[in-house]
């Protein structure tokens, strides 16, 4: 007998070894022991003592008069209960990135720009230009910024499609790949693709060669997948590590880095940048440390979410070489015994729409306020409008979901929420007229971000927890692809709105329209959910009553078959059976389910 630490429903070797030897290793005291277990208890995990070895090593020390504290040991175990895992890594992720686009679209500007008033008298000697669409026509003549914006825009979209493309292929790939050989190895190869990103817009900028090389650059980071592969490693390793009550939460918790990284670049990126006077290095040098720092957290303080056994463990069974890559495919076409596969689709169909609207939003945002009279901001403001945007997404996902979570809501019905703030917000910005209505908006519509958390767990739940990968890249990819429409769609939209006299604001009436449709799929969802839980426990109460008493202790009900056959391996869930596996019966002579 040893003490045996199980965390996340596995044993971690490194953490026994660290504890197991408390005399040759001069661990924590009990106090530090206790509290730590409490915090792993909290999490999900659990840490049990098989035998008095630890109690029998402190005693010892205790009547010496000693008991020694070892920081390393503590940190070890931290890192293996895994409280704080990939929420970092999401984080300088989206700090870097959100620091790191919107300012290359300015340098397009001000290079195009250049260019058409290259043989300009009036164009003045500086090191660094920062030309607005004024200036532009001042120093190039009147139509010069829009043919420039044209120029722009167009770069925008051969980089996006560079981008996307090749990130969606590629995280489809990555993910039943990270099933096999874990998480960590895509994280690091997103990392060093945003790296290696960043070195070459460096020289493009440092040697001012032509800015089409950014579309080089971009194809770059999309082969190692990207936005796409960072959410699938992230979610995934969430999943492995997670039990299925908090979930949800924990998902929640790792989305609220997406927008404290946007709220806080929002609030600081722009400011900086001023100062800067449009030189652009800094900005590109900050992305690449961004990066560099996540590879060095994922190397030395991130572990692997399953250990090597366990993952060969859970692929027994499961198709090996080529036709593991397309498992995450297989998902959605194959019976699921909690879920059906529509069910599945609506919650990927929901997904899919939410991002679309999401990201349609966030690209008509500064049209929307520029050319609507009632608002006409200026970028100030709409800075300011963003932020709170961003805050209120995070504040929603860190106290709105936990209570929700806390409440034991099903998570059909806590997406159904989310998605019902989505459309009211949607129909408040078509028609709000005047500023403080939209920075009321802008403090209530968090509460619309809790609707992802619950559609991303309701799909990991239903599916075996060797595919969690596979299952999160096709997520990943359609989010991916869902962003990818919204910027061929709506900046197109708001140009034809313009041109025929109707207020901008119709564009989020249509959003609106467009968000009824998951929020019925949802509806009908939780509906079928709870008719089928009825029905299968009236099925099981007639089972119940139709077996004889004096069966109760015959072989069926002692041997673990009939349990086996209710959940699917690697299915999260609670078995209705004692842990004896029997049927017991109640002193009504009514058998019970225990």
């Amino acid at each position: 007998m040893e003490t045996v630490f199980e965390v996340s429903g596995e044993n971690d070797s490194l953490l026994q070894s660290e504890y197991g030897r408390k005399k040759s290793v001069n661990s924590v005291d009990s106090e530090v022991y206790h509290s730590a277990s409490s915090r792993l208890t909290a999490t999900g995990a659990t840490m049990t003592s098989a035998s008095g070895k630890w109690d029998s090593a402190l005693k010892e020390e205790r009547k010496s008069g000693f008991v020694s504290f070892n920081p390393c040991a503590l940190f070890m175990l931290f890192r293996n209960a895994k409280i704080l895992t990939v929420e970092p890594v999401i984080f300088l992720y989206m700090f870097g990135t959100y620091l790191y686009f919107p300012l290359y679209q300015q340098y397009f500007f001000n290079q195009f720009a250049i260019q058409e008033i290259r043989n300009s008298s009036k164009l003045p000697n500086a090191t660094y230009y920062c030309l607005s669409s004024n200036e532009t026509d001042k120093y190039g003549g009147n139509g010069t910024s829009t043919k420039v914006e044209a120029l722009s825009s167009y770069l925008n979209i051969y980089i996006s499609l560079a981008n996307q493309i090749p990130s969606i292929i590629f995280t489809l790939l990555y993910g039943p790949l990270s099933d096999r050989f874990g998480r960590r190895p895509v994280l690091m190869i997103v990392a060093l693709g945003a790296i290696i990103q960043g070195l070459l817009s460096l020289a493009v900028v440092y040697w001012n060669w032509s800015v089409y090389l950014f579309i080089l650059t971009s194809a770059v980071s999309g082969v190692c997948g990207d936005f796409a592969a960072v959410l699938m490693a992230s979610f995934a390793y969430i999943s492995d590590i997670s039990s299925a009550k908090w979930l949800t939460f924990r998902i929640g918790l790792a989305e609220a880095m997406l927008f404290m990284a946007g709220a806080l670049a929002e609030g600081t990126g722009g400011l900086w940048f001023q100062t800067l006077s449009c030189n652009f290095l800094p900005p590109i040098a900050l992305y690449i440390g961004c990066n560099a720092l996540l590879m060095a957290y994922v190397l030395l303080f991130l572990p692997e979410s399953l250990s090597r056994k366990e993952r060969e463990r859970r692929a027994l069974g499961k198709p090996k070489g080529i036709r593991s890559l397309i498992r995450g495919f297989k998902i959605y076409l194959c019976q699921i015994q909690e879920y059906s596969v529509w069910m599945l689709w609506a919650a990927l169909i929901a997904i899919f729409v939410l991002v679309m609207t999401s990201a349609g939003s966030q690209r008509i945002q500064i049209s929307f306020f520029k050319s609507n009279k009632p608002f006409d901001w200026d970028p100030t403001t709409i800075g300011y409008y963003q932020m709170t945007a961003q805050l209120s997404h995070m504040f929603g996902l860190l106290l709105i979901l936990p209570i929700l979570v806390a409440l034991k809501l099903p998570d059909a019905l806590i997406s159904i929420i989310g998605l019902g703030f989505n459309v009211g917000m949607n129909i408040f910005t078509g028609l709000a007229k005047k500023t403080f209505e939209m920075f009321i908006i802008g403090v209530i519509q968090g509460v619309e971000a809790i609707a992802f958390p619950p559609l991303r767990s309701i799909q990991s739940k239903a599916v075996d927890k060797a595919d969690q990968g596979a299952l999160f890249s096709v997520i990943a990819s359609v989010e991916v692809g869902a962003t990818l429409v919204s910027g061929l769609i709506f900046p197109i939209i708001i140009p034809l709105v313009l041109s025929h006299g109707i207020s901008p604001g119709v564009d989020y009436l249509l959003m609106a329209c467009l968000c009824i449709i998951p929020l019925c799929m949802l509806l009908l969802l939780l509906f079928c959910r709870k008719r089928k839980n009825l029905f299968k426990k009236e099925k099981e109460k007639t089972q119940i009553a139709n077996v004889p008493p004096q069966d109760i202790n015959s072989p069926e009900f002692s041997t673990s078959t009939e349990k086996d056959s209710l959940l699917a391996p690697g299915h999260r869930g609670t078995y209705p059976y004692s842990t004896t596996g029997k049927r017991q019966v109640n002193r009504s002579g009514v058998r019970s389910m225990i």
